[in-house]
């Protein structure tokens, strides 16, 4: 397993995380039926390889309030990858708690 990081990590936009899928923190956004980002996929900030979904509200629970900023998104509440990782994406870097 690769080294675990605590330290921030910046949340990097890619149009296909299946292709940067170790990249810790990166991310790509998946779409509603307009075109419109309804969530984000994303590989664990703490350096794992290992990837998780994140709905933006108004969606099932659990969702994120998502401030709309594609390049540096916000999300609120804090972000869980059970096992892995705890802490927030702010401004486009993941900050673990």
């Amino acid at each position: 397993m690769p080294e675990v990081k605590t330290q921030p990590v910046t949340a990097t936009l890619f149009n296909d995380i299946d292709q940067v899928h170790t990249k810790p923190g990166a991310f790509e956004y998946y779409k509603d039926k307009d075109g419109y980002p309804a969530g984000m996929l994303y590989c664990c900030p703490c350096g794992c390889g290992a990837t998780g979904a994140l709905a933006f509200r108004p969606r099932q629970s659990p969702s994120w309030d998502w401030d709309g900023n594609l390049e540096k998104p916000t999300l609120q509440p804090s972000v869980h990858h059970p096992g892995h990782w705890h802490g927030y994406l702010t401004a486009g870097v993941w900050i673990s708690c």
